[in-house]
């Protein structure tokens, strides 16, 4: 037993070097200047934190920046073939041992067990801080109330248009929220006055090409594929083991129609009957599409939300339209719907499009191009147009919340 034991702590303890090999890597490949101003506001201040994001918006920069800042903090990464066949909770024991009080722990899913493991680590070492991280609210199905209630959620959103510019600008620009009534600041009217026509270059770039960080790599069509494919294919089966071939190319038809449609929505009784699958697996395949970050349900205020596929689905990140169909109009209304629901808004749709498009808290939006009337609407919002007035604002103004 002794000599067991022994090999065990042998084995634990060339496994954290490793770890460390891999964390000192990763945190000098990874941790580029500027970072996402989105990072400064995530709360962690709880002693267990489940951090959420859709994938590629920079979950793993921010752990190995935790990291970095404080050496006392480990990172894991569970999808790590050296972790597959290792006792979590022992070698989290061991690095609890050796000095470690916070724990990050990334792609917690991969750990078919996870939220047992993660609620024993938890409960047997009161001074460890713990934070999870995945990207997938679907993954809150798989823990239990028990680590729901010890692990409050954190989440980074999508890019926004400030943070884009910072990279592809090196400015910071200030943060405000028009729909509280913040005034436009006037660092962006300044901008827009020193470099006339930017600020929509800029923004029309962004809505194509700037989602997600992972533009800084290059080749963002292609990075945004695999994206869906790796959603479709790897995340979604994990969480709905029972599906089926013929589900996943109903997900995939669902997509693919929707990035291409000029109408923001799907035929129930035609997707029933071309892919031979009931009402009630096409209203789950929907749900899991919306828990997994693709889409965004938007219902008028009026309309049943169990078992209705909405007034309009339109994807979550906007930068789909373009990779997959490029269809401008519901491109413009996804980034419009998907910016307000990341910051908490309530976004409803109207039931008249003759009078205006949403409502937001009591303010009816118009959402278009240059050109688009007022119709009963109390704010249009049109792409191309330069800075804000009274009854029109550009898109880009919704981009700016965080």
């Amino acid at each position: 037993m002794e000599k067991k034991s022994k090999n065990l702590e042998m084995e634990l303890s060339q496994l954290l070097e490793e770890i460390k090999l891999d964390q000192k890597r990763l945190i000098s490949e990874f941790l580029i200047p500027p970072f996402r101003p989105a990072f400064e506001v995530i709360d962690i201040s709880s002693r267990g934190t489940l951090l959420l994001g859709p994938r590629g918006v920079g979950k793993t920069t921010f752990l190995l920046l935790l990291c970095q800042r404080d050496e006392g903090s480990i990172y894991l990464s569970l999808d790590n073939l050296r972790l597959a066949n290792i006792n979590l909770f022992y070698f989290c024991e061991y690095i609890y041992l050796s000095g470690y009080r916070t724990l990050l722990l990334d792609e917690v899913h991969f750990r078919q067990q996870w939220a047992i493991e993660v609620k024993s680590i938890y409960d047997s070492f009161p001074k460890l801080k713990i934070i999870i991280s995945d990207s997938s609210t679907l993954i809150l199905k798989q823990g239990n109330a028990d680590l729901s209630r010890r692990f409050p959620i954190s989440k980074i959103p999508l890019l926004s248009f400030r943070e884009f510019i910072l990279f592809k600008r090196k400015i910071l620009l200030p943060k405000f929220d028009p729909i509280k009534g913040d005034s436009l600041p006037t660092e962006y009217v300044k901008f827009e006055k020193e470099n006339p026509g930017q600020l929509n270059r800029l923004f029309s770039e962004f809505l194509d090409f700037g989602q997600r960080p992972i533009f800084l790599e290059g080749r963002y069509e292609d990075r945004i594929k695999n994206i869906i494919d790796k959603i479709l294919f790897t995340d979604i089966p994990y969480f709905l083991p029972q599906i089926e071939a013929s589900h996943l190319s109903a997900l995939r038809g669902m997509i693919q129609y929707l990035a291409s449609s000029a109408v923001p929505t799907l035929n129930i009784s035609s997707l029933t009957s071309q892919w031979e699958i009931g009402k009630h697996k096409v209203y789950e395949l929907l749900y899991v599409i919306k828990e997994a970050s693709v889409i965004n349900i938007v219902y008028n205020n009026q309309s049943p939300k169990a078992f209705s596929k909405g007034d309009k689905i339109l994807f979550t990140d906007c930068s789909f339209y373009h990779a997959l169909g490029s269809n401008i109009g519901n491109r413009r209304e996804s980034y419009f719907v998907s910016t307000l629901c990341m910051k908490g808004y309530e976004v409803y749709s109207s039931k008249n499009e003759e009078e205006f498009d949403f409502q937001v808290k009591k303010i009816r939006f118009e959402v278009g191009g240059i050109g688009k009337k007022k119709k009963k609407s109390d704010i249009v919002i049109q792409e191309n147009l330069d800075i804000k007035s009274v009854d029109r604002w550009p898109l880009w103004i919704v981009g700016c919340l965080w």
